[in-house]
């Protein structure tokens, strides 16, 4: 039986020439001065303070460091929570930060849960009364270069293993880059690998996210770029607590996730799935180019209805884009689920799914007493849907505006099966296939 999807929760030199009005030679302008270097703070577990480093924690730096100033870890293992509230530089070179026996914890403004995290990164003040991050301040912090482990630390709330508030443009955008994030316990409390609200504009490239029970990454406002991540879950069908999402963007934030490779989001449970890339209550959202395979669900695009679950569902999903991405050994592929306006799914490899290899429908099929909307104005065009092993596209009968599902492929040259007259892949309910492509594309 289907399962309702889960929810977790950038210096350019202008070099300006000229001709000589004279004899029209080529001239320089004059030189400015150079800019000034960045105070550079180094961080050796093993060195000597004063003599080859300027201090043992990585914590110890941070806190002497000042805005726009660079932090730079030399290889080792540092067995602390970082926490960082300033706009910084943090660079390590094969460096472990590590989980000690006593995380640091936190409350963030924006989300009723006590965290437990291995590196904060927060704008705005700290509250000591109330452990709690709130106000409108913001910082641009960059993180590169660390292997970040959890340690299998088992939680007594949610574990973040790097937890962000206000990352935003104050300096320059935030990165994080080129971690690591391994050894998050899989089973009992909600673990997340990334997470980000509040004020954010966030770009989270090149990283390995290694395990986590309920999130991989998680961006719930703001705007972030997400590209070029490796993101692992706990495997598809393992029994854990939770039904984890490898990338989540939701709660109104917007953004775009491309050439991620998602894979390991499945949860046996009956009632929710694990979900590799998933939407949530929010518009203007681009997932181009990604890898999503072994998942439960591949790609889900979900409103979750105010009229079930409460006013805080209040969100609308719309304007979103699902390109160009090879969806393949899931045992579902894309859903396109309740009231989703104007989502275009175009160029995408779907193909070897045990199950549907896109569906489009709401949640009364569940629950026909509450008053849920379903999807409208969704175009699924010039897509590969073949070898699935249930419906190419199933929509469902509370669909009433016929779904676009021309120029695809489905497998066969004479079309799709079901309710379409050929041998590919199966079209069932409301939508126009015709024309299709009679062509496999190369």
């Amino acid at each position: 039986m289907k399962k309702m999807i889960a929810i977790g929760i950038v210096l350019m030199m202008v070099l300006v020439a000229f001709v000589a009005i004279g004899g029209g030679a080529m001239s320089k302008g004059p030189k400015g001065p150079k800019p000034p270097k960045v105070p550079t703070w180094h961080v050796d577990d093993d060195g000597i303070v004063g003599v080859n480093c300027d201090y043992n924690t990585i914590q110890a730096a941070v806190d002497a460091a000042s805005p726009g100033d660079e932090v730079i870890v030399q290889p080792g293992m540092y067995v602390e929570s970082v926490t960082i509230d300033k706009s910084i530089k943090l660079k390590g070179k094969d460096a472990t930060i590590k989980c000690p026996t006593t995380p640091e914890d936190a409350y963030l403004a924006e989300s009723s849960a006590k965290y437990q995290y291995l590196v904060g990164i927060f704008g705005g003040t700290y509250n000591s009364g109330i452990d709690t991050y709130s106000g409108s301040g913001t910082v641009s912090v960059e993180m590169s270069g660390f292997t970040v482990d959890a340690n299998d630390y088992s939680p007594s709330v949610r574990w973040c293993t790097i937890l962000m508030r206000n990352a935003n443009k104050d300096n320059g955008k935030s990165k994080i880059h080129k971690n690591e994030l391994i050894n998050a316990n899989v089973n009992g409390k909600e673990t997340f690998g990334i997470l980000g609200y509040g004020t954010m504009d966030v770009e989270i490239k090149n990283n390995i996210i290694d395990q986590f029970a309920r999130g991989g990454i998680g961006m719930y406002s703001g705007v972030s770029n997400i590209e070029k991540n490796e993101v692992i879950g706990p495997g598809l069908g393992v029994p854990v607590t939770w039904a984890p999402n490898g990338i989540q963007i939701g709660y109104g934030a917007s953004g775009k996730v491309s050439n991620n490779e998602v894979t390991g989001c499945g949860w046996p449970g009956t009632a929710w799935a694990g979900t590799g890339i998933l939407i949530v209550d929010t518009s203007d959202v681009k997932v181009e180019k990604n890898w999503v395979h072994d998942c439960e669900t591949a790609i889900g695009i979900c409103d979750f209805p105010e009229s079930l679950y409460g006013s805080i569902w209040s969100g609308i999903v719309s304007n979103i884009v699902v390109k160009g991405n090879t969806v393949t050994n899931n045992e579902w592929g894309i859903d396109i689920v309740n009231e989703c306006d104007n989502v275009k799914v175009e160029k995408n490899i779907i193909t070897d799914n045990t199950y549907d290899g896109i569906d489009v429908y709401d949640y009364s099929i569940w629950y026909p007493l509450y008053s849920i909307n379903p999807p409208t104005n969704i175009k699924i065009k010039d897509n590969t849907i073949a070898g699935n092993g249930g419906d190419g596209l199933w929509v469902g009968s509370t669909v009433t505006q016929t779904v676009n599902a021309e120029k695809n492929w489905w497998g066969a040259a004479d079309g799709p099966s079901g309710d379409g007259p050929g041998s590919g892949d199966t079209v069932i309910g409301n939508a126009d296939y015709e024309p299709w492509k009679t062509k496999a594309p190369k």
